[in-house]
């Protein structure tokens, strides 16, 4: 299922921007980001992307460009004072970027990456790359 801004749009509870403005070129300027990103993850653990649960992907690629359209500039702290009153909001990361949070990377790749270090008892010879050798 490739990803759309609609798609998007829909998770934000917001209409979609219309197709040739600028925000809708963002958008899937992003929406691009994100599924590269993904791609690049797979080749580097050894996976074919295509072999990837597309639903789950979709998932991932809407819920990082939502979060990346609700705060486009990686601003983790606002605030608004107006006479007495003030308003600030806190925003837990703040990259300016396309960000895939490691609980969606685990959703794609379920464990295909730990923070673990493990040994496996064993005389298997190491896997030292994904590229056919012959």
């Amino acid at each position: 299922m490739a990803v759309t801004p609609a798609d998007v749009a829909v998770t934000l509870g917001r209409p979609a921007p219309a197709d040739g403005t600028p925000e809708f070129a963002q958008w899937s300027l992003w929406i691009s980001y994100a599924e590269r990103a993904i791609v690049r993850r797979a080749e580097r653990l050894c996976i074919d992307p295509d072999t990837l649960d597309a639903d789950d992907v979709a998932m991932v690629v809407r819920e990082a460009v939502a979060a990346k359209v609700r705060n486009p500039d990686g601003i983790k702290r606002t605030d608004v004072a107006i006479d007495d009153g003030r308003i600030s909001k806190d925003y837990t990361a703040g990259t300016g970027q396309v960000t895939i949070l490691p609980e969606w990377w685990a959703i794609l790749f379920p464990g295909a990456e730990s923070g673990a270090f493990s040994v496996r008892p064993g005389f298997e010879p190491d896997r030292v790359a994904c590229w056919d050798w012959s």
